[in-house]
């Protein structure tokens, strides 16, 4: 090579050096700049993630919310219808005070749910078409104890037998069930949609983990964080949907649906099956002598009582307000629910330490057994809940076979 070219080809070089530079320089801003909107792009959908995880959690809070006033209220109703009835067939006047205490409760459970579906038109419509059935049944209640005060036993007996307020109390509680149906529906669906909203984030990370590894240092406490929080966020949604959030036992959507699968393996075994109603006698009394907190504490002091009762096979359940249900899915013979109904009234009956307050509650039983009374969960619920307010009704603080009330 010439000296006049090996200067020309020195040139040349010096010339590309700096634009070979240049451009892996901007292929490296490139890639930093596509990286970063990476992230920021995957960020953002964990952001929206997890907003719409809290956002489904507090749907869910709303929904145990509607549906815990629903059952207060029919709780209240029963209790009133209960009272009326008691005063009825014993004509004494201690039976017209849970009557009493139940109608001026009735009104603030009214008027909780109006606050509650003040914003959902379904709801308030359906609570409004509920309201003159109940007001109805009222008046019958109250007619009877009218009747049974002025005319004696034989004439309001007749308005009982006549079968008016069981009807009347029957639409009741299908519309409640009805309402509380569709409370769990929207429990699974915003379930549902969480999962999506998971299936979406997971497809995310999937097609930009690529990427987001080279800055993974970075992002990791940040990452970390926001999984941590989407984890617990479902944890708790799943929590609430299956279990009540103050004692954590199984709720009525979970029961039925284990109740039922051990009716299925106690049908295929061909064993026997109990199912056990309780309600808890006096404790409005301790929510009203010693606050709602010390109520609270009694319920879960109960519910830990209550499993101690029982074998691993067996279950229990809270339905919300006093009221539980234990499942004995595996007896050799109908005595060992009668054992283990003793063991739970003789065990609830021992007084409750509530932080430094003294609380003293009994336990009414009603049994079924499976198959004699029924073959599903929804059928033997009923009539435990009818053999329950036989022993209400019989001086509490006992147990009653659903045979016993069929006989009768």
């Amino acid at each position: 090579m010439t000296q006049a070219g090996a200067a020309h080809a020195s040139m040349l070089t010096e010339q590309v050096r700096p634009a070979k530079f240049l451009s892996r320089r901007s292929i490296v801003a490139g890639g930093f700049v596509l990286l970063l909107s990476a992230t920021a792009v995957v960020s953002w959908q964990w952001v929206k993630q997890v907003e719409s995880a809290r956002d489904s959690l507090h749907r869910v809070a709303h929904a145990h919310a509607v549906t815990a006033a629903l059952e207060r209220l029919l709780a209240h109703l029963i209790e009133a219808e209960s009272g009326s009835r008691g005063y009825v067939i014993t004509g004494r006047e201690e039976f017209l005070e849970p009557y009493r205490a139940a109608l001026h409760d009735l009104s603030g459970d009214v008027d909780l749910l109006r606050t509650l579906t003040r914003e959902d038109n379904s709801r308030a419509a359906q609570l409004r078409d509920l309201q003159p059935h109940m007001d109805e049944k009222l008046r019958i209640s109250s007619q009877q104890v009218e009747v049974r005060r002025a005319q004696g036993f034989g004439a309001a007996a007749a308005l009982v037998l006549s079968g008016e307020g069981k009807r009347k109390m029957d639409e009741i509680r299908s519309r409640i069930g009805r309402m509380i149906g569709d409370e769990d529906q929207l429990l699974t669906q915003h379930t549902s949609e969480r999962d999506h909203a998971s299936d979406r984030v997971f497809r995310v990370v999937l097609a930009l983990g690529a990427l987001m590894i080279m800055v993974l240092a970075t992002l990791a406490y940040t990452i970390h964080r926001a999984l941590r929080y989407y984890d617990l966020s479902s944890r708790r949604l799943r929590e609430l949907a299956n279990h009540d959030p103050l004692t954590g036992l199984p709720n009525r959507r979970f029961f039925e649906q284990a109740f039922n699968a051990a009716l299925d393996l106690a049908q295929r075994k061909k064993r026997q099956a109990a199912l056990l109603f309780l309600d808890l006698d006096g404790f409005k009394t301790v929510n009203d002598t010693l606050g709602h907190d010390a109520g609270d504490a009694l319920l879960r002091i109960a519910s830990k009582r209550l499993r101690d009762c029982l074998r691993a096979s067996d279950f229990v359940a809270r339905l919300g307000g006093d009221e539980f249900v234990v499942a004995l899915p595996d007896l050799q013979h109908e005595g060992e629910a009668k054992q283990v109904a003793q063991k739970i009234i003789n065990t609830l009956a021992e007084s409750y330490d509530l932080n430094g307050k003294t609380g003293q509650v009994t336990v009414s039983v009603g049994i079924t057994i499976f198959p004699r009374d029924g073959d599903d969960a929804e059928q033997l619920l009923q009539h435990a809940d009818d053999a329950l307010y036989a022993a209400k009704t019989t001086g509490k603080n006992r147990y009653v076979m659903h045979e016993f009330v069929f006989a009768a």
